[in-house]
């Protein structure tokens, strides 16, 4: 019954002595072994703008520049729904600020001029449209 009794606080010790040297170990300061920074080599920092390729235009044609699309547009859609429905390569026609509304003017048009939709944002909302050679 004595060794019994013994053996229950080295093995105590034991795990004491083993948990203290593991944190000794890992509190040990790895800065020594890092290399210092050399500020040549660190680049400026990027702009996101640089990190997005350009999206190519793409050419208007008659399935996106048509009367059902058109009529789809509706007051209140926001300038992204209209640019992901139209799908095609738009030109800002106008840009103004009013009291202190953002007033814009979209038009989508085919390489010829024959047919365009075009569409007017208050705060890229949808506020009117027109269009030419639409049946």
């Amino acid at each position: 019954m004595k060794i019994k009794s013994m053996i229950r606080p080295v093995k105590l010790t034991a795990l004491l002595l083993f948990a203290a040297l593991l944190l000794i170990g890992c509190s040990k300061n790895t800065s020594e072994n890092s290399a210092p920074i050399n500020r040549e080599m660190v680049k400026a920092p990027v702009d996101s703008n640089d990190l997005v390729a350009p999206v190519p235009p793409v050419k208007n044609t008659v399935e996106q520049i048509n009367r059902e699309n058109f009529d789809k547009i509706k007051n209140g859609m926001s300038l992204f729904e209209v640019e992901v429905l139209i799908a095609g390569d738009e030109q800002k026609v106008t840009s103004v600020e009013k009291g202190g509304i953002l007033k814009e003017t979209y038009r989508w048009e085919l390489e010829d001029g024959s047919k365009y939709i075009e569409v007017s944002f208050d705060d890229e909302k949808v506020v009117g449209k027109n269009q030419k050679g639409l049946k």
